[in-house]
């Protein structure tokens, strides 16, 4: 997430960004009902009329749900990500993106009754945020968006809009060391705003402008005007609530970098990521620093055979 937090739920623009590390499903199929989840989370073994939603495997399994009905056949599912699902990089969306679109190819194919054509990306955006929200309760599909389409996505959830633009910038990624589960960081926040939906409702607008104006920031190559929005949005963020001690203390240090233009928390907060607008030639040794950029590519069918 790059702009528009927790404001993107109450219909406000939303900036998110596809970074270069890659979740990759692969299916094979079986001759009998067994399901097999291989992944670094563990294993995982059922059937295909026992499935149901377990942790640490419940967006997996919620994905594999929505075509329970079409199954004629059990298979193994490895998983692989070249990030952690600690970090907070949208890893339950990108994981139910992939599975799902695995699904969708494999079905198709199987079914031998309608051509294969690619992957439909509208409905695997529409079908991976549904999946999303049934098992988080509430979801704004941002991340998902950025996972199935790639580059940075202005995001409103209603009326629904998705705009995609390739003008990519350099950023730094820093993980907090820890993370709260998003369901209760949105709790927490919506506490707030019951207390004074006014005061709140203007603070979300705010957030929304900021999303608005740094959209245009990035399809003009501004970079100067981006960073400074950037603070302004992660100063609405901790009225918000959402930018805790740890985050502001390494915060404070980025902001000293002379190479970083601007940061913020990026995700729903208390925790998380931290994400920095830098100059080309950054460099800054932390520990919880993550090699990630932004990238152009969203979900990729690399292996329909």
């Amino acid at each position: 997430m790059l702009m528009g937090e927790h404001a993107v739920l109450r219909n406000h623009l939303a900036l998110v960004g596809a970074v270069n590390k890659r979740m990759t499903v692969t299916l094979t199929p079986h001759d009998n009902r067994r399901i097999e989840i291989y992944s670094a989370l563990g294993n995982f073994h059922t059937t295909i009329e026992e499935l149901t939603l377990k942790p640490p495997f419940q967006f997996v399994l919620a994905a594999l749900k929505r075509y329970q009905a079409e199954m004629t056949s059990g298979f193994r599912l490895d998983i692989h990500s070249e990030f952690s699902s600690k970090v907070g990089l949208g890893s339950s969306s990108a994981v139910v993106v992939a599975t799902l679109a695995c699904l969708q190819q494999w079905l198709i194919r199987a079914s031998a009754t309608r051509p294969y054509n690619g992957i439909d990306l509208q409905q695997l955006f529409l079908d991976a945020r549904a999946t999303i929200q049934a098992v988080q309760g509430r979801g704004s599909g941002a991340d998902v968006a950025a996972s199935v389409f790639g580059g940075v996505v202005a995001y409103r959830m209603d009326p629904l809009s998705i705009e995609k633009t390739e003008n990519l910038f350099d950023i730094a990624l820093l993980y907090t060391g820890y993370k709260t589960a998003t369901p209760e960081v949105i709790r927490r926040v919506d506490a707030r705003v019951s207390v004074d939906p006014e005061k709140y409702a203007a603070l979300f607008k705010e957030m929304g402008s900021y999303s608005e104006d740094a959209y245009k920031a990035i399809k003009q190559k501004n970079w100067s005007l981006l960073g400074k929005l950037m603070r302004l949005h992660q100063y609405s963020q901790e009225q918000l609530g959402t930018s805790d001690e740890t985050s502001q203390q390494l915060l404070g240090l980025l902001n000293q970098h002379p190479q970083v233009i601007g940061s913020k928390i990026s995700g729903s907060g208390l925790g998380d990521c931290l994400v920095a607008l830098v100059t080309p030639d950054f460099q800054w040794k932390h520990p919880h620093f993550i090699d990630a950029a932004l990238s152009a590519e969203g979900v990729i069918d690399a292996h329909a055979s």
